[in-house]
């Protein structure tokens, strides 16, 4: 058979609740100065040239609680100060860049209780980072204003899950990619995306990344599926980029 470089596979685990199982790896044990990820939606020959960063963000709303039957009046609800501040937030699609959302929301005890806590989480992604300072300035000032106004304390975390991917046409992966696609009759095709993946994290540390597309289609959603066709033409652009001569 083809000859074949020398190949570092990694499998990670966790990759939809946070890419955790990428940024717990000990990336200094691999070699690999480049690597390909298999996990981007769309057609086989896309390869993601761009994808953005993300903030996630914890909140935790503190109010007063009092009963809801005997002293409504001596309460302040966390839910309804929650409810506030996302009924007046800029959440979906800000722009073309930029995305937001409001994920998970928890709170309250009884229904005879005025609710004193929700703790809620959402994210901001874009792939420009000013536009991802706005949006996550502005959602945190939505919590502040809400709090302040109806007499409630508010707590608000940003962790950067992982910045965006700017790989350049002219790299050695997407170069590399590219040749093995035209030899299995695959026509290269840079792509933008607005999901995260693996790839953010080993970019983020230094190895040059492709994330490619392999017919994945519906993602997150009970339509979710790829066809077998494209399946085995995406395996036939990973044993082409192995075995390419040059490197």
């Amino acid at each position: 058979g083809a000859s074949c470089c020398p190949v570092e596979v990694v499998f990670s685990v966790q990759e939809e609740v946070g890419l955790v199982g990428a940024k717990h790896l000990d990336l200094t044990q691999l070699a690999a100065k480049t690597a390909i990820v298999m996990d981007s939606a769309g057609p086989v020959g896309s390869i993601v040239a761009r994808a953005p960063s993300q903030d996630t963000m914890t909140i935790e709303i503190t109010g007063q609680a009092s009963h809801a039957g005997v002293a409504p009046e001596q309460g302040v609800s966390a839910i309804v100060v929650a409810s506030k501040a996302i009924a007046g937030m800029h959440l979906g699609r800000i722009d073309p860049e930029t995305t937001a959302n409001i994920g998970v929301i928890r709170g309250g005890m009884a229904t005879n209780i005025i609710p004193a806590h929700v703790t809620m989480r959402g994210e901001a992604r874009s792939l420009d980072e000013a536009r991802l300072a706005s949006q996550t300035a502005h959602m945190r000032e939505c919590f502040e204003t809400a709090a302040r106004e109806l007499g409630a304390k508010v707590e608000f975390w940003v962790e950067r899950s992982y910045s965006a991917i700017n790989l350049s046409p002219e790299s050695a992966v997407v170069r590399r990619v590219s040749r093995a696609m035209a030899a299995t009759g695959v026509a290269p095709t840079l792509i933008s995306t607005g999901g995260g993946s693996d790839a953010n994290i080993f970019m983020g540390a230094g190895i040059e990344t492709a994330n490619l597309g392999f017919g994945m289609m519906g993602p997150h959603s009970v339509e979710e599926h790829i066809a077998i066709a494209d399946l085995e033409q995406a395996a036939s652009i990973l044993i082409a980029v192995l075995s390419d001569p040059q490197g």
